[in-house]
């Protein structure tokens, strides 16, 4: 039995290259079809559907610019569909052996240590100092953090898109089985310990990729999804967007 589902295959040049941040009055986005590479020009923000003027693949885009093409599923036969749910339920959260989680009892970042007499005094000046630049070296690592979600992000869903059907839907289901795992058990994680399971899954995905391409790929989804939960910068949030848009879409059809 064959499902269809949208995709998220890409973004609009303009996202892509952050052009809409400089100049966000522009008029026409571009982008390249994935079928057979014609250049096409469409209306910026705008959720629509268009077809590529070569090949007629049809594909549909946002107001986010977030571009999106329809895929058949085929579900795999219930027994596999039961012995994967059965070994999901049994197999343990990753956990990375030589960076345990910690849980910090008493959640204070740095930007909540109390300022003392940070307003005087060289002692106050010396604590200004140190939590500037302290701040701006956790701003520059969730820029550089945010860039590499979406840059493995896209080339993830690229990958995705030349999986066969069957692997396909495994990939999926166990995508949708480990994000929600992840919202029941996080609930009691600090956002440290979400980071850190989140590399972790990120980790264990690039070891068996080579031997397992549907665990491999929900393995990093689900801690791409996570990660892009807790960081802060615009790249972040639009990965978390569509990966948490991906897991809805997909937990209702279920």
């Amino acid at each position: 039995m064959k499902a269809k589902t949208e995709m998220q295959i890409g973004v609009v040049a303009e996202v892509g290259n952050g052009s809409m941040r400089a100049n966000p009055t522009i008029e026409k986005w571009h982008f390249v079809c994935k079928k057979c590479t014609q250049k096409l020009r469409i209306p910026a923000r705008r959720e629509i559907e268009f077809v590529c003027v070569s090949c007629r693949q049809s594909y549909s885009v946002n107001h986010h610019g977030q571009v999106f093409m329809e895929v058949s599923v085929a579900r795999p036969p219930e027994k596999e569909l039961a012995k994967t749910a059965s070994k999901n339920r049994h197999t343990p959260p990753v956990e990375d052996k030589k960076r345990p989680i910690h849980i910090d009892v008493l959640g204070q970042s740095p930007s909540a240590i109390p300022a003392v007499n940070a307003k005087g005094g060289l002692f106050g000046r010396l604590v200004y100092g140190v939590t500037a630049v302290a701040a701006a070296a956790s701003e520059a690592n969730e820029a550089a953090r945010g860039a590499a979600l979406l840059r493995d992000y896209e080339s993830t869903m690229l990958g995705i898109r030349g999986l066969n059907e069957k692997v396909l839907a495994l990939t999926l289901i166990n995508y949708v089985d480990k994000v929600s795992k992840l919202k029941t058990h996080s609930e009691n994680w600090t956002r440290e310990g979400c980071i850190k399971m989140a590399r972790a899954l990120q980790k264990e995905a690039r070891k068996c990729l080579d031997f397992n391409l549907a665990e491999a790929y929900a393995l990093w989804m689900a801690g791409a999804w996570m990660e892009s939960k807790w960081r802060t910068s615009p790249e972040a949030d639009f990965v978390h967007l569509e990966l948490d848009g991906m897991w809805r879409r997909l937990n209702a059809e279920s």
